[in-house]
């Protein structure tokens, strides 16, 4: 019984030391990473099979800038590892994952 009462003091001014720096304060928030997404040059022509929106980057974490229309003409500039693909259309030029796009004629 001793040793646990020992154990919880120590554990108890262990907490206390630490309570200044943060460590026991404040829970641990691991902080937001962008995930690595290497693009590589792409050159081609595409269009969406159906709506789909067009985002700032090559993640669905990334914020929506516009939708992109079945039909509409996108210029492909870039691929990354993980099927998004970096296009330029009429609205702008962000990111669509490539599964949602038509095959088209593209190089890399």
């Amino acid at each position: 019984m001793n040793n646990i009462i020992r154990h919880c003091a120590i554990a108890a001014l262990a907490a206390a030391s630490l309570a200044p720096f943060g460590a026991i304060a404040q829970p641990y928030t691991p902080p937001r990473e962008q995930a690595y997404v290497p693009a590589y040059r792409a050159a081609g022509t595409t269009t969406p099979v159906h709506a789909v929106f067009l985002r700032a980057g090559p993640s669905t974490e990334e914020p929506v800038i516009g939708t992109l229309r079945p039909g509409m003409p996108l210029n492909i500039l870039a691929s990354s590892n993980y099927g998004w693909m970096q296009v330029r259309s009429a609205d702008g030029t962000g990111w669509v994952y490539g599964s949602y796009l038509a095959p088209g004629h593209y190089r890399r």
